[in-house]
């Protein structure tokens, strides 16, 4: 008997998802036409172009011009809270585009195709990485009430679904700080300077990686290494979408 009913549960929920998906069909997360792929063929080739690839910075893996350097201009001489991190775009549209659908105008659909793509670039370098943890960047609760969800906790639970490491929501961001895009790269530092704190869990020894939309400067991904290790972290690395690129 309870066999049975748990049969009724899924397929109630599989007939959900059918109606779900005909209500609201997969669209190109890029050009928004319907393509049950999330990425149509017209968009492929320059969402493809647009992939980071070697050579890239050792510290942060945005695309660098030579082969000979080993950082960006932006990493070079500087030390920095976490590992390594790594992307899978450059931010230039139609990304920027993208993630700006995603991230403000309730697309959080794309979440499901960007966290396929994301395992699909990464799945072995997070093993090499040794990752114990997914870690989504927080933003502060008005701001998630406002827009209703958090982008990153979104991406972190998709790519949990693909690479098999659980989600740790162990950081708050406690201070509602102004928008990054409005500051200088100084002025992103100041304003995420003790933005973040530890709400729960034993990270001790854990190596974590940190799930974002956007790496453009640095800043947000740095205050909250720099917050995971003073509270026992292992190693920290960072994944995120799409980075801004400089050579």
């Amino acid at each position: 008997m309870e066999n049975g009913r748990v049969k009724q549960k899924k397929d109630r929920r599989g007939i959900g998802k059918k109606l779900l998906c005909l209500l609201w069909p997969t669209v190109c997360v890029f050009c928004g036409a319907p393509n049950s792929n999330g990425i149509c063929e017209r968009c492929k080739e320059t969402e493809e172009r647009l992939r980071i690839r070697q050579p890239v910075c050792m510290k942060c893996g945005r695309s660098i011009l030579s082969e000979e350097k080993e950082y960006c201009r932006e990493c070079e001489g500087h030390i920095y809270s976490f590992e390594q991190g790594a992307a899978v775009w450059k931010h230039v549209p139609p990304v920027s585009t993208s993630i700006y659908r995603f991230k403000y105008k309730n697309q959080r659909a794309y979440a499901e195709i960007y966290g396929r793509e994301l395992a699909k670039n990464y799945r072995e370098l997070l093993r090499q990485w040794k990752i114990d943890y997914l870690v989504p960047i927080p933003i502060h609760h008005r701001r998630k009430k406002a827009r209703g969800y958090n982008q990153s906790e979104l991406l972190a639970k998709e790519l949990e679904k693909y690479v098999g490491i659980p989600v740790l929501s162990v950081l708050e961001r406690w201070k509602n700080t102004i928008p990054q895009k409005r500051l200088t790269a100084a002025g992103r530092r100041k304003n995420l300077k003790e933005a973040f704190r530890i709400t729960a869990g034993d990270i001790r020894g854990r190596n974590l990686l940190l799930v974002d939309d956007i790496y453009t400067t640095g800043s947000t991904v740095e205050e909250a290494s720099r917050i995971l290790r003073k509270s026992g972290a292992g190693k920290v690395f960072f994944l995120t979408l799409s980075i801004g690129q400089y050579n």
